[in-house]
């Protein structure tokens, strides 16, 4: 257990505790962004944003979006929120985000999103802090770029999330966004879910493969 998670999860049981946060609380959560921002920003990065979230809603709301941040890639988002009953919520806001930028990078639906890269952009230079190496440049991570820089290849990002169907020329999700949810919801079915109570099954069944080396596993749900 890192010590960020400790006065994460220190910053959290307070604030549900005294219905709100108290300077201790604040102090755990502006411990943990100190680490992530350079000290020149500390006082808009930490100092001011921190102590905005003065009610319980919001400083929980920084919780959660601070473990998303601090825990990216150490198999805890799951887990916290199953816990905090937002497993459901999450997943389904996520798919129709991706759908709705989606629409916008492919030209289809004018709305928010308008700022999300439809593309990035990436190629191979001469690493000037290790003389005779080369790293990947990458543009357009963060912003849609309106033009193309020279000399750089691409890949789609946003653009990725709907493909038009080769036989009807309808526009429809990827299949990554089609299979990845596919044991919560289809496509045909997500708007039938309620994530803030129907529970979250496991969202992909085991392959053959891991069923057949180890006979502890087993497939719930109808799923064979």
């Amino acid at each position: 257990m890192r010590y960020a998670d400790v006065l994460l999860m220190y910053a959290e049981a307070v604030n549900e505790n005294n219905n709100g946060p108290t300077d201790a609380a604040k102090e755990a959560l502006k411990k943990v962004r100190r680490r992530a921002f350079p000290e020149k920003i500390w006082n808009e990065k930490v100092e001011n944003y921190v102590n905005s979230k003065s009610d319980k809603e919001s400083f929980f709301q920084a919780i959660v979006d601070e473990r998303k941040w601090e825990f990216g890639g150490e198999n805890k988002r799951k887990y916290d929120l199953a816990r905090w009953n937002l497993y459901g919520k999450v997943i389904v806001n996520f798919y129709k985000e991706a759908i709705a930028m989606g629409k916008n990078a492919n030209g289809l639906e004018a709305n928010k999103y308008y700022d999300v890269p439809d593309v990035f952009y990436y190629k191979q230079i001469d690493d000037p802090d290790r003389p005779g190496k080369k790293k990947i440049e990458y543009l357009g991570l963060y912003e849609r770029l309106s033009v193309a820089p020279v000399g750089y290849s691409s890949k789609p990002f946003a653009k990725a999330f709907m493909t038009q169907n080769a036989v009807t020329l309808e526009w429809e999700p990827c299949a990554t966004l089609k299979r990845c949810f596919r044991g919560y919801f289809t496509p045909e079915t997500v708007e039938a879910i309620d994530p803030e109570k129907d529970p979250v099954p496991y969202l992909m069944p085991y392959g053959t493969l891991f069923l057949s080396s180890n006979s502890n596993l087993k497939n719930y749900y109808g799923f064979k």
